[in-house]
């Protein structure tokens, strides 16, 4: 499938709910600095908010995706679709949303960049599989308290997630007097380094790897929403608030086709689950019913009424894509819509 020049244009000013800080954490939080020796906390060394109507430094950005049986490739400058490709490849060569065989899709991946328009280029991609997750934790306002130590303890505790299985990273949020509320994000080893070794075999070296909420997030680019992103193999749910990711649930349902019907009934139940996971700890800043919902990800090309059926089931406002960059008249929206995220990060 291949994509057409879109006309660059300018980058609509996004509004955040707090942009001196949180418009800022938005654009670097979670990004994980691949190589050097360098950690999951790299990206949280350095803040820098999101540059409107700039294009960065003029080269091209190719950003990855992968899901179940697909490669997506997005090549941008700046704010300027170049091309993209989304590749088939057997469901035998995936196993629970994650490259099995490494081999046969770096060759799928290496083929098709011979056929793109792409020059030299930086290349961020999306943590791929459903063992990703982040949370809003509180800790008291101590003197003396070592985020260091405290928090990989209370995500053991309260996401069940270690460091011997997971990358983790966080940041402070501010808070009240007592408290502190700090957002702490974990992306599995073996799921970032499925990305990046596939990648590293197709001839491509990943600078930045980024978690689909913070790109889902780039993509609302509103202060509240709900974010259902879909996959043929399951599905993330974000809470997003003052335009930061603060809460995500994943669900992997399995390779097979799911019809419409049941697949509107799983989302549903994982939007009001995960909704009301976030509301009953954090009541002083809950998700209300007014605060819209974006449903997305390849199933909505082929079922396009999925987002305003969840929305009806739950009585809650749907939302349309609006993404702040111009696209193609062709462009598969849908089946992007991580790319157009990660695109943003390196606009």
């Amino acid at each position: 499938m291949r994509g057409s020049n879109g006309k660059r244009e300018t980058l609509r000013h996004l509004k955040p709910g707090n942009e001196s800080s949180f418009k800022k954490l938005l654009n670097s939080l979670a990004n994980i600095k691949i190589g050097n020796g360098s950690s999951f906390l790299g990206g949280f060394k350095s803040l820098t908010s999101l540059k409107i109507g700039r294009s960065g430094d003029g080269r091209q950005l190719l950003s990855i995706s992968i899901e179940h049986g697909f490669v997506k490739l997005l090549v941008t400058r700046g704010l300027e679709v170049v091309d993209f490709k989304i590749l088939m490849a057997s469901p035998e060569f995936f196993r629970e949303g994650l490259v099995g065989d490494k081999n046969r899709v770096s060759g799928i991946i290496q083929g098709a960049l011979d056929e793109m328009s792409l020059g030299d280029c930086r290349v961020i991609g999306a943590v791929p599989g459903f063992q990703n997750t982040l949370r809003i934790i509180r800790l008291p306002n101590a003197k003396g308290l070592q985020p260091s130590e405290v928090i990989p303890r209370e995500a053991r505790r309260t996401m069940g997630v270690s460091l011997e299985t997971n990358q983790l990273a966080w940041r402070e949020l501010g808070g009240e007097m007592e408290r502190k509320r700090w957002v702490v994000v974990s992306a599995a080893r073996h799921s970032v380094s499925s990305l990046v070794d596939t990648a590293q075999q197709a001839g491509l070296k990943v600078s930045i790897v980024d978690l689909r909420a913070f790109a889902l997030a780039r993509v609302a680019n509103r202060p509240d929403a709900v974010f259902a992103w879909l996959a043929p193999d399951g599905c993330d749910v974000i809470i997003i608030k003052e335009s930061v990711p603060v809460q995500q649930q994943s669900l992997f349902w399995g390779a097979g086709q799911v019809e419409g019907a049941v697949l509107v009934e799983r989302v549903s139940d994982m939007v009001e689950r995960t909704i009301s996971l976030y509301n009953d700890a954090n009541a002083d800043a809950a998700i209300m019913n007014n605060v819209p919902l974006y449903v997305s990800g390849s199933p909505i090309s082929v079922e396009t009424d999925i987002g305003a059926r969840v929305a009806t089931n739950l009585q809650r406002p749907a939302a349309t894509l609006a993404p702040p960059l111009p696209l193609p008249p062709d462009f598969p929206l849908h089946d992007m819509v991580v790319n157009i995220g990660l695109a943003l990060r390196g606009a």
